[in-house]
């Protein structure tokens, strides 16, 4: 498809980038091994505790500390991760051109190919299509000059952290797989009221619960763009209830991300349909509009649980504060004693397994994905799974393990209610992750 003219750009970002210049780097020799997997990396760099078009509106530019940050943890726990199942190149897009140099260097020498530009548009979801369709297309031409495809391609923002070895061979590259996701939402039916009273104390028995919160963000399920942004559905049979992931990261084959380009390109379709099904012109709902009304792929999607990846500005201040870890039951040797958003976890989070805190100890339950997911999607009265989704929509359903819990998950104790301590096994990597927050100081 063809690229947008210079008539339809918006203006320039900030009159500091629009005095850099834009800077492509290639590697000319391929690897002496073809790897089967890439790492495509894109986006605007923010700072590492503000988002991207929040350092931008504060004047600032991108900051070489958040790229030495998240980078460590890519080639940690992506690139070297994945050395014995094929090895990982590394594919790069910014609009950033100032750091041009700083992502060229934090990813050698696995990088293949990086484009740093100016901004093309002012709106962060367009402009974040177009940063994906350029890094991919950077791909597909280093595919093409070295007569290979790569298995999978796992794609991820600037301004993430990866806690843990994230193994690429685990992924299907028949699917688009997301990152699992839940949602607290108010309890609005007796029965939900009643199950707020029964698990978390009498109303007003707490004084730092307020009355007036009580049956806010209180339970644990699945996420609709209603759900999401408002806490509480406007009908439940809605038709943009399908139309929500989390825009953090995906893993496709590369002929799919290759089509991320269309929303660029038809940015004013997407505009229309996303007025046509209510919705807020995000990633989180204009990729669902690419993947279910354009490519047709809504068979296709797949959501994995305990991929442990969060954002920069959340973790960072965290991460720094390894010294007050505690070993419990959950989060294994570095549980923080104050939540991450509604779960006690470790300096990261996403964690696979959850202990709902509305259990008392002998009482605990371990939600864990994997028995969840033998489970069937329950159907509800009006013969829809959770009570949201067609039947037709059945992928979009299982973006939330926990909910098929038999029982409703409550929140409970002050904001941001609690809804439990999140279990990570396996090894624990706070140490490397602090030693990359630690360097990341400097």
């Amino acid at each position: 498809m063809r690229e947008p003219s210079d008539e339809t750009r918006s203006v320039r970002a900030s009159t500091a980038l629009a005095m850099s210049t834009s800077r492509a780097a290639s590697v000319p020799t391929p690897p002496a091994q073809q790897r089967a997997f890439a790492l495509v990396v894109h986006g605007m760099v923010g700072t590492i505790l503000w988002s991207p078009s929040a350092a931008l509106w504060r004047g600032n530019q991108g900051s070489p500390r958040l790229v030495k940050l998240c980078s460590a943890t890519h080639i940690e726990h992506i690139v070297r991760a994945n050395e014995a199942a094929g090895g990982v190149d590394v594919f790069v897009h910014s609009w950033n051109p100032e750091l041009a140099s700083v992502l060229d260097r934090a990813y050698a020498p696995h990088l293949r190919a990086s484009l740093h530009e100016l901004p093309l548009y002012a709106e962060k979801t367009r402009s974040q299509a177009l940063s994906i369709a350029r890094a991919v297309r950077l791909l597909r031409r280093h595919e093409r000059d070295a007569a290979f495809a790569y298995r999978l391609v796992f794609l991820m923002r600037h301004d993430l952290v990866v806690a843990a070895p994230i193994l690429l061979d685990g992924f299907d590259p028949r699917r688009i797989t997301f990152a699992e996701h839940c949602c607290t939402r108010d309890a609005v039916t007796p029965a939900e009221k009643a199950a707020v009273d029964t698990r978390c104390a009498a109303p007003g028995s707490d004084p730092t619960d307020p009355v007036k919160e009580r049956y806010r963000k209180r339970l644990l399920g699945v996420c609709t763009p209603d759900l999401y942004s408002r806490g509480v559905q406007r009908a439940q049979r809605q038709p943009n209830n399908p139309y929500m992931v989390t825009d953090w990261w995906l893993a496709a084959a590369p002929e799919v991300l290759s089509k991320f380009r269309h929303i660029s390109n038809n940015w004013a379709w997407y505009l229309r349909r996303a007025g046509e099904l209510r919705l807020q012109v995000w990633s989180h709902h204009v990729w669902m509009i690419l993947v279910h009304d354009v490519l047709n792929m809504t068979a296709h999607v797949a959501f994995a649980p305990g991929v442990r990846i969060g954002l920069a500005r959340h973790v960072y201040p965290r991460l720094l504060r390894r010294q007050n870890c505690r070993e419990g039951p959950g989060a294994g040797k570095c549980t923080l004693a104050w939540p991450l958003g509604n779960f006690y976890t470790d300096p990261t989070g996403e964690c696979p397994v959850l202990r709902p805190s509305m259990y008392l100890k002998a009482q605990m339950v371990r939600l864990d994905p994997v028995q969840l997911r033998t489970q069937p999607i329950p159907t509800a009265s009006n013969g829809l799974l959770f009570g949201y989704y067609e039947p037709r929509f059945a992928s979009m359903a299982a973006q939330c393990s926990w909910a098929r819990h038999t029982e409703l998950i409550t929140c409970c104790g002050r904001l941001p209610h609690v809804c439990g301590t999140q279990e990570c096994p396996g090894a624990d990597h706070t140490k490397t992750n602090w030693l990359a927050a630690k360097a990341a100081q400097v």
